[in-house]
């Protein structure tokens, strides 16, 4: 199997697990999207970013979703800072994990936030681009991938039966 199939459901999976669960009641507002947090990704064989850019609405729904802000009125804004940049990380963590299982290992750096009156999100014109999208009234959530690696790079077809932490167990050193 290509390596780039493997990349938009692994995203997308991740995205499912974790992205919040829109509110019966849609947010209104500026879907603009006004805050991103990006972490880069290198491998032997892949490089990359992840990021997730939201609008002020959909930060809401992260913030009200994240355990630590409960209410985003109180939230500073280092707290929103954080709590978006967990975020990128536990998705770029699923992302990671899924493709440990078929053999492909990258190492993290530290997530990177940015805020403004407007980010716009899209590709470059070298890598592959792959994204997710959660949308609900003026909640915005846009989930990314800016992938570079051989079009020709192939993985197994299956997760491989290795010796790799699997979702859901612990490592305690």
């Amino acid at each position: 199997m290509k390596f780039l199939h493997l990349v938009q459901p692994s995203l997308e999976a991740a995205c499912r697990a974790l992205f919040p669960a829109a509110s019966a009641h849609p947010r209104e507002g500026d879907p603009s999207l006004c805050r991103a947090a990006v972490i880069g990704f290198a491998g032997d064989e892949v490089r990359g970013t992840l990021g997730i850019a939201t609008s002020q609405a959909g930060l809401e729904r992260v913030l009200e979703n994240s355990g630590a802000h409960r209410d985003a009125r109180h939230c500073s804004v280092t707290g929103a800072d954080d709590s978006l940049g967990e975020l990128a990380n536990l998705i770029v963590g699923a992302v990671k994990r899924a493709w440990l299982r078929r053999e492909v290992q990258v190492t993290l750096a530290t997530p990177l936030v940015v805020r403004g009156f407007s980010i716009e999100v899209h590709g470059g014109v070298s890598g592959h681009w792959f994204s997710v999208e959660s949308s609900h009234g003026g909640e915005e959530l846009i989930a990314w991938m800016d992938i570079h690696c051989d079009e020709t790079l192939e993985v197994p077809e299956a997760d491989v039966a290795a010796s790799h932490v699997m979702e859901g167990q612990t490592l305690l050193f």
